[in-house]
């Protein structure tokens, strides 16, 4: 504390807001609900039959339609009617009910989100396995629902969860990283810092390789890794060890302008 306390105050705000400004600056996009959540593995498909699977195309395009459109209402009215279309094909009616619950999100009904979120992810862990990506980001999205209620313990319970399930079928690749970070986040609003650090080490650990879906790329491991980076030394900021974290934050500064 008296390195914290010998820090110029002005210096120090400078500081976190130029580690802030860089972060942004980095696009990286860390929220549970985001890439990791959002179907870039397998869909809905199974059970049914090729008639009902048709129908279940067409509603999926027209709830896709309406949300783009902004209207709320009629993709939760549609969503409503693919789950109940789906009642014979578990896998289709659970991806029904993660649309629903991604679509009362956005109009702000989080207890009802993750209502049907739960409901999706016995049936997600049944078709795919509980160790699983689909499983995972169906934990994901549970958890960054509850994040959105301030239930931040609890969050960070689902995502422990989450954690330790990619890291038993998939430990070394950039969903990791991301799910560190987020955790790290967590922890740091339960001010757990001690935890966070520890998981920012981790994440910093992760060799970062690319998965099959084609969004990994060498470039978005740089932003990750720059974003571990530049959140360790808020943190260390954050808990009076400016002369740790200046340091570290500097040199990644310096990595990215060569």
């Amino acid at each position: 504390m008296r390195a914290a306390a010998n820090w110029n105050g002005t210096g120090a705000s400078a500081f976190r807001a130029t580690c802030a400004l860089f972060a942004l600056l980095l696009g990286v996009t860390l929220a549970c609900g985001n890439a990791l959540a959002q179907g870039r593995g397998r869909g809905g498909g199974g059970g049914g039959g090729g008639g009902v699977g048709r129908q279940d195309a067409g509603l999926k395009d027209r709830i896709n339609e309406a949300q783009v459109a902004g209207d709320l209402v009629l993709a939760e009215q549609l969503a409503r009617q693919r789950i109940e279309l789906n009642a014979s094909a578990p896998r289709r009616q659970a991806n029904a009910y993660r649309q629903l619950g991604g679509i009362l999100r956005k109009r702000g009904r989080l207890p009802d989100a993750e209502a049907m979120l739960r409901a999706a992810q016995p049936v997600i862990e049944r078709e795919n396995g509980r160790d699983s990506r689909q499983a995972v980001r169906g934990l994901l999205n549970i958890a960054e629902v509850q994040k959105g209620q301030s239930r931040y313990a609890e969050a960070a319970t689902t995502l422990q969860e989450a954690l330790a399930r990619q890291l038993r079928f998939a430990p070394d690749f950039q969903d990791t990283i991301k799910l560190y970070l987020n955790l790290a986040d967590l922890q740091r609003r339960l001010q757990r810092f001690g935890e966070a650090e520890a998981l920012l080490k981790q994440a910093d650990a992760v060799p970062g390789r690319a998965d099959a879906s084609g969004n990994d790329t060498p470039q978005s491991l740089g932003r990750l890794r720059a974003k571990t980076t530049l959140t360790r030394a808020e943190l260390l900021l954050g808990m009076g060890r400016a002369r740790e974290a200046e340091p570290i934050a500097r040199s990644e500064i310096g990595r990215a302008h060569v």
